[in-house]
């Protein structure tokens, strides 16, 4: 389901995102700062290879290009899941509105989080990650079997909940988007 707090509906779609494979129900935040210096007040599920098991969509009118570097296009069940909570957060006044909304999927970068030197190690670590380093990683130290990422990144986030999505590259996020953090339901 994909919920953006208080008195959102449900919503089940089916399908993949670029980031992992999903089951047919999503579950997700709507208007989180990305980019910003806000912490994540919950943990996302992550992979054993160090991947957030989410997705996060930049939703906007259209059109859009996913062809910029850290972008890929939606599955349609996860962009169908976007524009439903679109409209349930009132982005738009009617589905048939809601379906003038696209939106581009944010790839984590490759590499491992323990690889120096990797676009990913770039990511959640490096205070000034390399100009081709894009789209969005984890910065999680309260991780109990392996926290990942430079603490200097989340040394402001309260004890706790010393963790934040991180966005990185030249156009993200998308100027007048919306963006979306899907993940699955447990």
């Amino acid at each position: 389901m994909l919920t953006s707090g208080a008195g959102a509906a449900p919503v089940n779609a089916g399908g993949a995102s670029g980031a992992a494979d999903l089951p047919p129900t999503f579950t997700g935040v709507s208007g989180i700062r990305l980019g910003g210096n806000a912490c994540l007040p919950i943990s996302l599920p992550v992979s054993k290879a160090g991947l957030v098991d989410c997705s996060v969509v930049e939703a906007r009118k259209a059109p859009c290009d996913c062809t910029s570097p850290g972008h890929q296009i939606p599955s349609d069940s996860l962009m169908a899941a976007v524009r439903t909570q679109l409209l349930a957060d009132g982005f738009c006044a009617s589905a048939a509105e809601c379906a003038a909304f696209c939106g581009c999927d944010l790839q984590q970068p490759a590499g491992a989080a323990t690889e120096p030197g990797s676009a990913r190690y770039s990511c959640q670590n490096d205070l000034e990650p390399p100009a081709e380093v894009a789209g969005f990683c984890l910065i999680d130290l309260e991780l109990p079997a392996s926290p990942l990422g430079n603490p200097a990144l989340v040394a402001d986030c309260p004890a706790g909940g010393r963790r934040r999505l991180r966005v990185v590259g030249a156009g993200i996020p998308i100027v007048g988007s919306v963006p979306f953090l899907v993940c699955p339901t447990p």
